[in-house]
């Protein structure tokens, strides 16, 4: 389990070569690490860069969506978290 926060470098540090074996060249590393700036929902739009978008995001939601958050997604976000630490 990785965190969405931790890629790619979890991914081409850790995973890639320790998991499957694959060795990661300074140039695959180069194109992930390029790949990885463009913004995934944005396709067939004008190119546009990743930006964290998430804090805005969070401050537009509201008391009550944040409360559901918590109770319904919290904690098995924090079981997530807990066993990716114990594998590292």
């Amino acid at each position: 389990m990785v965190n969405y926060k931790d890629l790619p470098n979890t991914l081409l540090d850790d995973i890639f070569p320790n998991y499957f074996g694959i060795p990661v060249t300074s140039i695959q590393r180069d194109r992930v690490t390029n790949v990885c700036t463009k913004y995934s929902k944005g396709r067939g739009q004008k190119a546009r860069t990743w930006k964290d978008d998430s804090e805005h995001k969070e401050q537009k939601a509201s008391d009550e969506l944040k409360a559901a958050a918590d109770e319904f997604l919290y904690g098995s976000y924090a079981i997530l978290e807990s066993l990716a630490k114990k594998s590292e």
